[in-house]
């Protein structure tokens, strides 16, 4: 690794997510795997890197010490400066900083919404760093309280395999009895998870594909809703034929964890609260609602496509009343920003959103 780092093939940030790899127990195989996960570090995006890492740890450690370790190691520090402003840094493990994750995104994201309406009362003109800070902002001076007075839990997306959730609980329950632990064929549990991002059955991962060691999952069973997702030989989920336009919520969540989060647009780097289902084939005039025929696309991504056909007579006319114009004036019925191609800025809504 330290010829690598010298001859600049990885960078600094490469090297220190190895050295966190390293611990008591998975030390001597991270010497034999560290060729490879160098290589992966020269050869793949950061994203990608980031993920062959965790799914390797993930392995190396199977006795479930790793995430007790990272809950263990949480901080948060506040420094107040001389002119009153607060600075600070945090460390959570990889629930906790899911959950804090999604709650700010979700938050910046309405508060962009608003921002793109010039006529609501609190727009403001501000960047996505500082609705980020305002989104954090409001959370803590809000509170988990609705205005029904309940209180809402985190809102963390889970894609586990059954064969590992099965082996998980098989192991705990033996770690608890002090046995060695036998799986739920009565065959004997090895030191591997065998767990497999392409399978399936195998994987433990979030829904953007960040893996998780199956011990996290099993001590969220007491107060996780769990869905079943049933797929088919080739991971199609749900198909419901031309029956209905829309993709419903549990397609949208199906193929989601299916893309792992991601933006099918290559190069989108879109949170996974930013995508929206969208028909390969469109769906007039013969298009399917499928995950066979479904992908998730982010909402400037969607519109980009340039595949839309006229809509049928049937289908409500869009509010926005655009009036013919030369083609080099400029745009008069549409002053607000756009997005950046990388979204730098969420996707907004001032526009009717189309599911093709």
């Amino acid at each position: 690794m330290s010829q690598a780092l010298l001859d600049g093939s990885i960078t600094r940030r490469h090297a220190q997510v190895l050295r966190d790899l390293d611990n008591p127990r998975s030390h001597s195989d991270l010497l034999a795997a560290q060729d490879y996960l160098v290589e992966a570090g020269t050869r793949c995006s950061w994203q990608d890197f980031v993920t062959v890492c965790n799914q390797w740890i993930a392995n190396a450690d199977p006795d479930g010490n790793l995430p007790d370790e990272r809950t263990r190691n949480r901080r948060l520090t506040l420094k107040r400066r001389a002119d009153g402003t607060l600075s600070g840094s945090f460390d959570l493990d990889t629930i906790g900083g899911d959950a804090v994750k999604n709650a700010i995104e979700r938050e910046a994201l309405r508060l962009f919404r608003i921002d793109a309406d010039p006529t609501h009362p609190e727009a403001r003109t501000r960047n996505h760093t500082q609705r980020m800070a305002d989104a954090l902002v409001n959370l803590v001076t809000r509170g988990a309280i609705r205005k029904d007075g309940t209180v809402g839990a985190p809102l963390i997306h889970i894609v586990v395999g059954q064969d590992v959730l099965d082996e998980a609980i098989c192991r705990k329950a033996a770690a608890d009895a002090g046995v060695l632990p036998i799986g739920p064929d009565g065959n004997p549990l090895g030191d591997n998870l065998n767990i497999d991002p392409d399978d399936p059955l195998r994987r433990c991962e979030l829904v953007d594909g960040t893996p998780i060691h199956p011990n996290q999952v099993v001590a969220l069973l007491g107060v996780a809703t769990l869905r079943r997702l049933v797929l088919g030989a080739d991971g199609e989920i749900l198909d419901l034929g031309r029956a209905t336009r829309d993709f419903p919520r549990r397609l949208n969540q199906a193929m989601l964890a299916a893309q792992r989060g991601r933006c099918a647009k290559d190069g989108c780097d879109a949170p996974p609260s930013w995508l929206q289902a969208d028909h390969i084939v469109p769906w007039h005039p013969n298009g399917h609602t499928a995950t066979s025929n479904g992908q998730m696309l982010c909402s400037p991504g969607n519109r980009a496509k340039g595949d839309r056909p006229n809509p049928p007579p049937s289908t409500p006319p869009n509010p926005v009343t655009v009036r013919p114009r030369d083609a080099h004036a400029p745009r008069e019925t549409d002053a607000r920003p756009r997005p950046e191609p990388r979204h730098a800025e969420p996707p907004g809504e001032w526009s009717v959103p189309s599911t093709t």
